[in-house]
This record gives C-alpha cells, sequence and structure tokens, in this order.
C-alpha cells in the first residue's frame, strides 16, 4: 500500500513536470507596407540553451519572426535593433497553464521609453528617431533590451487546478487513507 502511494505520488510528479510548452510570438506590424526595420534575437531558455534568431529584412516581411515553443521555460529574450529603420511589432509568450494560448505580456525593464510592458507594441531601432508617446515599449539607441516572460507560478499549483492534477492530488489522498 506504501508502494501504490509512492507510485501515485510519482504520477502526480510527472503530470507537474510535463505539463505543457512554453512558447513564443513575435511578429512583425505590417500596415499594408513592407516593415523597412529588423533586429536581432536571442531567446535564452532555462538552463542555460540559447537560440539566435535569424531575423533579417526577408524573415520580417512575412510578418513572423519567431513562432516557436520550447520544452524548458523562456528566461528572457534579448532584442537589438541593428539599423537605422525602426522595427515595431508585437511580442506573445505562453506557458503550460495558458493551454497554448499566446495571452502572456513580456516585460522590458531596461527599455528606453516609458512603458516597460509590451501589452501592444515594441519599437526596436538603431536610432531615436520615433518619440516616447507611451502607447508601445521602445528600445532604442542600439541598446540591447531584455524581455521577460512575467513570473511562473509553480508547477504543481498550475497542474493541481488542471482536471489531471486534480485526478492526480485525489488518487494519492486516497491511496495515503488506503495505506
Amino acid at each position: 500500500s506504501n508502494m501504490l502511494g509512492a507510485l501515485l505520488l510519482f504520477a502526480l510528479v510527472g503530470i507537474t513536470t510535463a505539463s505543457g510548452n512554453y512558447c513564443l510570438k513575435i511578429y512583425t506590424k505590417v500596415n499594408g507596407q513592407s516593415p523597412a526595420g529588423y533586429m536581432k534575437v536571442v531567446v535564452h531558455l532555462q538552463g542555460g540553451a540559447e537560440h539566435p534568431i535569424d531575423a533579417g529584412k526577408d524573415l520580417l516581411y512575412t510578418g513572423i519572426v519567431v513562432d516557436q515553443c520550447w520544452d524548458n521555460p523562456v528566461e528572457n529574450v534579448k532584442v537589438t535593433g541593428p539599423n537605422t529603420d525602426g522595427w515595431i511589432g508585437t511580442v506573445k509568450y505562453s506557458s503550460p497553464e495558458d493551454s497554448g494560448t499566446l495571452k502572456k505580456n513580456m516585460k522590458c525593464e531596461d527599455c528606453t521609453g516609458s512603458k516597460k510592458t509590451v501589452d501592444t507594441e515594441l519599437l526596436v531601432e538603431k536610432e531615436a528617431d520615433n518619440d516616447d508617446d507611451g502607447t508601445k515599449a521602445m528600445c532604442q539607441n542600439g541598446k540591447t533590451c531584455t524581455l521577460t516572460p512575467p513570473k511562473q507560478n509553480k508547477a504543481v499549483l498550475s497542474s493541481a487546478i488542471s482536471p489531471h492534477g486534480l485526478v492526480a492530488l485525489f488518487s494519492v489522498w486516497v491511496a495515503s487513507i488506503v495505506s
């Protein structure tokens, strides 16, 4: 009976650690005209993995810079505007508790403008020829800015709220009563 409890606890741990992916989507604002600017993007994952994104002009014309998911959480995303034309777009993030919906806004504490959350748009440029009107996060003067996802909830909590997590918690509870 103790073995059953241990197996069920192991199942609970498996559910909480493998409950989904961490996804990032960065896309260019396209207003019926080709965007002129581009940016350098490097995604850093927890655990040390680094993923440079080739975000040259050709890639940005399609509108999508990054649309990718990883097994490990995104620790941060470094963005730099290497040319004089600015890039404007949107950045969204999701973690397992979002069920694949890209709804989280990244933070940008070291952005050069007054807005520190990327909840509408992000402007990245080598110069500073766009005024800070407070409507978008801005990374100007060729600076490398660090975008961070919102703080993660503990996996145990998010899985405990999901139906699978409730079943596993209930199973552990029943196993403890039976043993």
